[in-house]
Formats: structure tokens, sequence, C-alpha cells
């Protein structure tokens, strides 16, 4: 079963919903670049394994994406793990 959250925020709203295979390059770049930006991180992955990594996430279903005309965000869980 799908949920979609509707937020509101000035006059857009923000979408929460489950992401979509279209969406693992989207996500994949917002992985890197936060990779990219981030001290703690040693040792980024690539743009290619980042989006290789988003994909078998989403399959699991673990992806939820945050939109307004395009994703802004995202959190993949597993039942109370955050993975990214």
């Amino acid at each position: 079963m799908k949920t979609v959250v509707p937020l509101l925020r000035s006059l857009a709203i923000i979408m929460i919903k489950f992401a979509q295979l279209l969406d693992t390059g989207k996500i994949g770049r917002i992985l890197s670049e936060f990779s990219e930006m981030t001290e703690w991180i040693l040792h980024p992955h690539s743009l290619a394994e980042n989006i290789s990594f988003v994909s078998k996430m989403i399959d699991l279903g673990w992806v939820k994406v945050f939109e307004d005309i395009e994703i802004l965000g995202f959190i993949a869980r597993n039942e109370d793990e955050i993975n990214a």
C-alpha cells in the first residue's frame, strides 16, 4: 500500500511518497553530493555505486522521497534503522 502525505510549505505542497526506480538517478546524486560535502565520510562511493545502492534500497521498499516539483530529499529506512 502506498502512502502519500502532503505537507504545506508556503504556497507549495511537499509530498512524501515511496520512491520509484525512475527516482534512482536523482537520489543517487543527492547521496553523492552529501558524501562529497561531509568530512567524516572518508571514502565516498562513485555516483554509479550510489545509484546501484539506491536501486537496491528502492527494490526493498526502504526509500521515501520528499518532493515538490522535484525530489528535495529522501530517507531510506529498514524498520528502525536509517540506511541513508
